[in-house]
């Protein structure tokens, strides 16, 4: 059996092992955000669910005083605040092991597809 090395086996190939990098989700957290946000949990984004039900993503989340502050994008400068007080429910975003096993599963599929069609190519059928 002849082994295949084309550029786009290569792609699959890095693809694959980057989408191990996991795919994300957002997980509800029990704690109250001042114990989420307090000492070295190194949180990089969360999920604030208003009073009113609107939802806001902080990115950098940071607790001053009463508050919670935070960029709404990973990029952005402007920082968003809000009070303690108007947050009904919290959530920060975490790597969701089924996505990710899901998303190993569909480009190895993908890349073994691609193998086998051109094996079958090559092989005269």
């Amino acid at each position: 059996m002849r082994r295949f090395r084309t550029p786009l086996s290569s792609l699959g190939m890095m693809l694959l092992v980057l989408s191990t990098g996991g795919c994300m989700g957002w997980k509800t957290v029990s704690v109250p955000p001042q114990q989420l946000l307090q000492g070295d949990h190194n949180i990089h984004a969360v999920r604030v669910i208003r009073q009113n039900n609107m939802q806001v993503d902080l990115f950098d989340p940071v607790l001053i005083g009463d508050s919670i502050r935070g960029t709404p994008t990973e990029r952005a400068i402007q920082r968003i605040t809000v009070p303690l007080s108007d947050v009904r429910q919290i959530q920060s975003r975490r790597t969701s092991l089924g996505k990710t096993m899901l998303m190993v599963l569909a480009v190895g599929g993908a890349v073994a597809a691609y193998g086998l069609l051109q094996e079958l190519n090559s092989s005269g059928y």
